[in-house]
């Protein structure tokens, strides 16, 4: 589907994601970018997912997130 929507920033280029050639940014599952701690989601990572498809990745990259602090936390009591 061609939106014709451009991004508006190029924040996640200066901090080191690929910008790939449909015009999203590079991420694996749940948004996650070879920048630790940085995920990028919704109409930046896929062109155009809508309202809910992102409501949906916020979510699961909520979880993802909450994953990491837990297991951070977790390395640094042990």
């Amino acid at each position: 589907m061609q939106t014709n929507a451009v991004q508006h920033t190029d924040l996640p280029e200066q901090l080191g994601i690929d910008y790939v050639e449909n015009g999203s940014y590079k991420t694996s599952e749940h948004g996650k970018t070879n920048e630790k701690g940085l995920y990028i989601i919704g109409d930046a990572a896929k062109r155009f997912t809508g309202l809910i498809g992102a409501a949906s990745e916020g979510y699961e990259a909520g979880i993802s997130i909450n994953k990491e602090l837990v297991e951070d936390d977790w390395a640094k009591m042990f």
